[in-house]
């Protein structure tokens, strides 16, 4: 319906502005009276036309959210959780290593939210790496030819490069920092412990106080 309405207002309105003269036809194309006009949007008439009703984006926040949907994919949907309580967390999830056989996993809801908070970027992290050149359809056909508009000594060895793999490794490439070392001593950061909101009984200061009177034996030297 909506389709058979809108190509009628839209012919309509296009035979009212050739009789006001207020049409302006592209560059080789012109018809001699309005009988000539008319028979041509009749024969535009007789096709199929797509209608496309989405709503016009004229808000930032607006586009950004459309985006946003196209970018990537939320780590966890709702429907996938079947329970939960103070402590516990239950959901699904597909056993790819065994034919995508949907089960169930139980578990405590501090590692809930540990293993969902991992599936979030960090700020100004790249979502989109692999686009224009880069893209999977277009790298093989074209990179040759991208080549040979680049300069020496880069060329082909700056196309194939392949973008940072790990968070550590994009880091590095952006900043120039690595985030696994200390920034005082430059020694290789350790995980002592993991702690979750509300598990922290201790303010920082009294952690970083009872970590340095503690004895540190590095790894190279034990």
């Amino acid at each position: 319906v909506l389709q058979a309405r809108f190509k009628r207002c839209f012919l309509d309105g296009m035979r009212e502005l050739y009789r006001q003269r207020k049409l302006n036809l592209p560059e080789g194309m012109s018809f001699q009276n309005f009988a000539e006009f008319d028979a041509f949007l009749n024969h535009l008439e007789r096709k199929h036309w797509q209608i496309d009703r989405s709503d016009p984006l004229d808000a930032v926040r607006a586009a950004l959210s459309y985006i946003a949907r196209y970018l990537g994919k939320p780590p966890m949907s709702e429907n996938r959780l079947l329970w939960h309580n103070r402590n516990k967390v239950c959901f699904t999830y597909k056993d790819y290593l065994n034919k995508a056989i949907e089960r169930k996993f139980i578990c405590s809801t501090a590692e809930f939210f540990f293993r969902v908070t991992e599936h979030v970027p960090l700020p100004n992290f790249p979502m989109v790496r692999f686009y224009g050149l880069f893209s999977t359809r277009n790298k093989k056909k074209l990179m040759e030819k991208a080549a040979k508009f680049i300069p020496p000594p880069y060329g082909v060895e700056l196309l194939r490069c392949e973008p940072p793999k790990t968070c550590r490794d994009h880091r590095l490439a952006t900043t120039g920092v690595d985030i696994s070392k200390c920034p005082e001593c430059g020694r290789e950061l350790e995980e002592v412990k993991v702690y979750y909101p509300g598990q922290l009984t201790e303010t920082f200061a009294e952690l970083l106080q009872r970590l340095e009177n503690s004895v540190f034996v590095p790894a190279n030297t034990a």
